[in-house]
């Protein structure tokens, strides 16, 4: 019934607000797919009039100072569609926004998610060309002259003790949360003497927020880049996300594991397998899987369970430190 409701209220073009990007009719939408977001909802749809499809997304909240989706707006208007502006990736572009329902349409892209074609993935080979595909994108954007449009973020040390306040609880039941956050401790004098580059940040990286076309074009989607930070924090929510789907993806369970991840992924972002470069990505992917965790915690999930299973992605994630990093 909630599905049924959502597609119904998807239809109505006063559920968005915003007349068709080609023809500018207002008689409302068919429906391809839809869904609703912890902060959002979304919709693929096509002009009821001239055909033409388009994607539609509208904030949950009609508050002002959560209008997260203004901001993703105002980026890809900016930037209108990336690489054809002269900028080194892609993205779609923006068409309309209604400022009295906090929504906003922009190109529907053809094509699927890397996260679906991983999820698919029956070989080592399709799954590199996957995290190259993604490793190309988020180079592209890490190299993009757009750093002025974002702020300056958090520093390491300023993150590591928000998130010692943040992990009491288990701190204090869970040796090794205690050794991996010593890791993220002892590794700062490593990372400071870095030269890191502070790029703008894609916000929300992961391979369900890039689509690959059908002749290999890659779109980066949810965009909405505020910080400049560490290019480290990108590729390490990448990571994590992979890792906390890894049963879901065939070839991680058999013979692909994080130092793989690192090499594939490394290599097609840096163009080598530089030791210092991942001292920067282990200490974020700690970070990024211990905020998971604690987001998990606050969920309705039995505790126990959410504990043993971040406790088995926290042992694998020390084990690769302990094999392929210096952290003493």
């Amino acid at each position: 019934m909630r599905t049924t409701l959502l597609r119904w209220s998807c239809k109505n073009y006063s559920f968005w607000n915003l007349p068709c990007y080609a023809c500018g009719s207002c008689l409302g939408w068919r429906i391809l797919s839809c869904s609703k977001r912890s902060n959002s909802f979304i919709a693929n749809v096509i002009c009821l009039k001239c055909n033409a499809k388009q994607f539609l997304k509208r904030n949950r909240s009609l508050k002002t100072e959560s209008n997260a989706v203004l901001s993703e707006y105002q980026m890809l208007r900016k930037l209108d569609g990336g690489i054809r502006v002269g900028y080194p990736f892609l993205l779609p572009r923006a068409y309309n926004y209604s400022a009295e329902n906090y929504s906003f349409s922009r190109e529907f892209v053809e094509g699927e998610s890397i996260d679906e074609r991983l999820l698919r993935s029956e070989n080592r080979q399709s799954f590199e060309d996957c995290l190259s595909a993604s490793a190309t994108w988020l180079r592209g954007l890490h190299e993009a002259p757009i750093a002025h449009l974002c702020s300056q973020g958090s520093d390491y040390l300023t993150m590591l003790r928000q998130l010692e306040l943040d992990l009491g609880f288990l701190i204090n039941s869970t040796p090794t949360v205690v050794l991996a956050l010593g890791f993220m401790q002892s590794t700062l004098n490593k990372i400071n003497k870095l030269t890191e580059r502070h790029v703008p940040l894609h916000g929300d990286f992961k391979a369900s927020n890039l689509i690959i076309t059908s002749d290999g074009r890659v779109y980066g989607i949810d965009f909405s880049p505020r910080f400049n930070n560490p290019s480290a924090m990108d590729i390490a929510q990448f990571v994590v996300d992979l890792l906390l789907k890894r049963h879901q993806i065939k070839v991680l369970t058999r013979d692909i594991g994080i130092a793989d991840i690192f090499d594939i992924f490394l290599k097609a972002y840096y163009g080598n397998l530089s030791q210092k470069n991942k001292y920067p990505i282990t200490w974020w992917l700690l970070y990024f899987l211990f905020s998971h965790w604690k987001n998990e915690l606050r969920s309705h999930k039995p505790k126990f369970l959410v504990n043993r299973y971040y406790m088995s992605i926290l042992a694998d994630i020390m084990a690769f430190c302990s094999n392929n990093l210096d952290y003493q």
